[in-house]
């Protein structure tokens, strides 16, 4: 299974401030997001970012959503979305059992460190814009190694820009 990882962060590597905040992102980069989403098919990410930014997760052509969980989910049964627990080597046998070779990675915090530190992220579209926070959620928070191989920038407009990596 191809785990593709598409993160939006700051200069100085966050992801949302400390309230859980992302309207900074744009929305020409909420729609890559969902444009690669779609692509996979499939997408995992952690309960706390979808249940905060649940709108953002009603994509056109309702690709399936994974939500990892350690909680009892608030909401249940709806189409659509399916709430996963234990280690990502066991979800991501449930993604390849219901038929998904592909599934992208769209966080938060916690949820992108158990899937990098997994071993099995193969790509990554990085958007990085042109703030520091100084304090918030980061990309990582716990130590883990990735060697990378730059296959492209794009400038996006307004000082952001988007990197393309391959995980050697």
């Amino acid at each position: 299974m191809k785990i593709t990882w598409s993160p939006a962060i700051t200069l100085d590597g966050y992801i949302a401030k400390s309230d859980g905040d992302t309207s900074w992102v744009t929305d020409e980069d909420g729609k890559f997001c969902q444009k690669m989403i779609a692509q996979a098919g499939c997408y995992i990410v952690g309960r706390i970012t979808f249940e905060r930014d649940r709108e953002f997760f009603d994509i056109p052509d309702h690709p399936k959503g994974y939500i990892w969980t350690s909680h009892a989910p608030k909401a249940k049964g709806e189409p659509g979305f399916t709430y996963v627990s234990g280690s990502p080597e066991t979800v991501l046998r449930q993604i390849e059992q219901d038929g998904f070779k592909d599934v992208l990675l769209v966080g938060g915090g916690i949820t992108n460190d158990a899937f990098v530190a997994s071993g099995r992220v193969r790509e990554i579209f990085v958007t990085i814009y042109p703030m520091t926070f100084g304090k918030g959620i980061k990309m990582l928070s716990k130590p883990n190694k990735l060697n990378l191989e730059l296959q492209g920038t794009e400038n996006i407009g307004s000082g952001i820009i988007r990197q393309h990596y391959l995980v050697k």
